[in-house]
């Protein structure tokens, strides 16, 4: 599945990304952020992060080192817009680790504190047992949905976009009542909103609502 397709340089009509070639078959997922591209690849063997851009340092893929081997991604968020950035990952096992920059405590894990201790892959204990399947973040906030269709947001509040007080900045996360008894199955983040599709094919939304 694609979020967005990789961009590596400009121009005006589609090309085939011919350094991610060598993977053929194997790349399960690519996102995308202003400046960083993460492409996931997910086999049953093996599970690699790679990256690209700015945040990577690189034009060709090179291998994440930030300690996530021997985890099996199957989703993968990267925050979008503007630095500073943080990604939030799900494993095979419905697991949420995070890592990156931690404004608002997007990090998920109880405090808002910046350090070198970030950048390695860490998990949110606020989301064990919950069997996470889907995710979405920018770089403010986090969002994830389980396997029993509950949403839990973290981060900034600012706009409502947390379905929580909009005053209240959350570094840890916290389930949506607005849709409880809703069984949510994908969620996306916009800059102040979230959409959120349920089970039943009905699209749900919270947060800031310029230009309806």
């Amino acid at each position: 599945m694609l979020r967005c397709a990789p961009v590596f340089f400009s121009r005006l009509s589609p090309a085939v990304a011919d350094a991610l070639k060598v993977y053929g078959s194997d790349i399960g997922r690519v996102e995308i952020s202003k400046e960083l591209n993460v492409v996931i690849r997910i086999k049953e063997s093996t599970n690699a992060v790679m990256t690209l851009g700015k945040g990577g340092s690189a034009q060709t893929p090179r291998k994440f080192g930030g300690g996530v081997d021997g985890f099996h991604l199957i989703e993968v968020a990267v925050s979008k817009d503007v630095e500073p950035a943080h990604n939030v990952g799900v494993t095979a096992q419905g697991e949420v680790y995070t890592w990156g920059a931690n404004p608002f405590g997007v990090l998920g894990h109880g405090h808002d504190d910046e350090g070198a201790e970030n950048n390695k892959p860490k998990r949110v204990e606020a989301l064990a047992n919950k069997n996470v399947r889907c995710v979405s973040c920018t770089n403010t906030y986090s969002a994830v949905c389980t396997s029993d269709g509950e949403v839990y947001t973290w981060g900034h509040a600012k706009g409502g976009k947390l379905g929580h007080d909009p005053t209240v900045p959350l570094n840890s996360p916290q389930p949506v009542a607005g849709v409880a008894g809703v069984f949510i199955s994908e969620i996306s983040c916009g800059f102040n909103h979230v959409l959120a599709l349920s089970q039943d094919g009905s699209v749900w939304g919270w947060g800031r609502n310029d230009w309806g």
